[in-house]
């Protein structure tokens, strides 16, 4: 069976679409292509970009694409999605699921949306408009994404139990697909914490977006409030900076109370370059500050990554994410407002050897247990066996092979 995988909001390289969804499908034995957007160090040709040899169809080239470049692909991510002649196709987020709604109507292909998110609460919250204008567009994209999926989903996989029920609502059918890493992103053994001399810094690590709500200033006056206390801190923040404004507020802030040396905003790294941070790290940051947004968010994967690498986490007291931290005493729950408060976590965690150890460990079995992507792969794999036609289509028209790595042409 043919697949077409559509997103125009992440690369066709990340690991939640190509390390494992795309991958799962193949070994399946499906004949699977990703329409995404490439970075411009990616190649699709090169064995090293792409080991798994997936087709991928460059949709443009970016550092990381703009609301209006996302926006502004949607004709062509159309003519390309038409051109390939899948049997099921595989919309990523709200945008490509308009896109694919249009294919379906078209083609009379199969049609599944994979919602990494709560999709109309992101693209609202992250309109940065005020109170009114943002719910107004919450209730437009919410009326979008439900009358796409009641007339054109067969299929919707949910980030999280919120987002499943409101799926279940709109009368289609739908199942839980939670942010896991595959079980092979945990090292085979963890890093000998304990060994590590009692001098040396304890180490903070944030991964994901550097935004405003994100505790970042909280966390510098924190590291701050650490040095004038004799206990040594590193903070390091690793990830993708949307917001440029708010980065100069960081480093202004970092200059101001001389801590250039204990954090870091250190921006976008490769994967190998990732797990060398985790390696390094004594715990992990979860730092939110509360907006209708992060009090929905439940499992960021963020968190099974700390997991993963046997990290305990700081995490904020939201309701979701905090219950399920404490529930699975994963770590410390503090009010990211408060730089006293996360110092006096930060203080708990780099003295009490034990109770880090007993987060670390906990974490680490349960991600081993239960939280990562080989639990999740039969049921996603199965839901594409349910929808396969009878008779396979002979597959794309037209196409120019993006094996080479161009954009293929209009």
């Amino acid at each position: 069976m043919r697949v077409c995988v559509l997103t125009v909001g992440r690369s066709a390289f990340s690991q939640p679409l190509y390390g494992k969804e795309a991958a799962s499908l193949k070994r399946a034995g499906h004949a699977v292509t990703i329409i995404a957007p490439c970075l411009a160090s990616e190649d699709p040709a090169d064995p090293t970009t792409n080991p798994l040899g997936i087709r991928v169809v460059p949709l443009m080239r970016m550092g990381w694409g703009t609301r209006r470049e996302k926006l502004q692909a949607l004709p062509r991510l159309l003519r390309l999605a038409l051109r390939e002649r899948a049997d099921v196709y595989q919309a990523m987020e709200l945008q490509s699921l308009l896109v694919g709604a249009i294919v379906k109507l078209l083609t009379r292909a199969r049609l599944v949306y994979d919602a990494r998110e709560h999709y109309p609460l992101a693209i609202a919250v992250n309109s940065r408009r005020g109170p009114v204008a943002t719910r107004l567009i919450y209730a437009v994209f919410w009326l979008l994404e439900a009358l796409l999926i009641r007339l054109f989903v067969d299929h919707a996989f949910a980030v999280d139990r919120g987002c499943l029920e409101r799926f279940q609502r709109f009368g289609r059918p739908a199942s839980l697909l939670t942010n896991y890493p595959r079980l092979t992103f945990a090292p085979a053994e963890l890093p000998p914490r304990e060994e590590r001399p009692a001098d040396r810094p304890f180490h903070l690590l944030y991964t994901g977006f550097t935004r405003r709500r994100v505790a970042v200033v909280e966390t510098i006056q924190a590291v701050a409030l650490l040095r004038d206390a004799g206990i040594p801190v590193r903070a390091t923040f690793l990830g993708l900076v949307d917001d440029e404004p708010f980065v100069r507020e960081c480093r202004e802030a970092i200059a101001a109370l001389g801590v250039q040396d204990s954090v870091r905003l250190v921006g976008r790294v490769g994967p190998e370059e990732v797990r060398r941070y985790l390696a390094e790290a004594d715990c992990g940051s979860l730092l939110y500050h509360p907006t209708p947004y992060t009090e929905y968010v439940t499992h960021p994967v963020k968190l099974f990554e700390y997991m993963a690498w046997g990290l305990p986490v700081i995490c904020s007291n939201l309701p979701n994410m905090s219950r399920f931290v404490r529930d699975g005493e994963y770590g410390l729950v503090v009010d990211p407002r408060d730089p006293a408060d996360i110092a006096a976590a930060i203080t708990r965690l780099a003295r009490d050897r034990s109770l880090a150890a007993r987060f670390s460990a906990n974490g680490r079995r349960a991600f081993l247990e239960r939280h990562h992507w080989e639990v999740l792969e039969p049921g996603y794999v199965g839901v594409f066996a349910q929808l396969a036609p009878d008779e396979p289509r002979s597959g794309p028209a037209g196409v120019e092979r993006a094996e080479s790595g161009a954009l293929p042409g209009d």
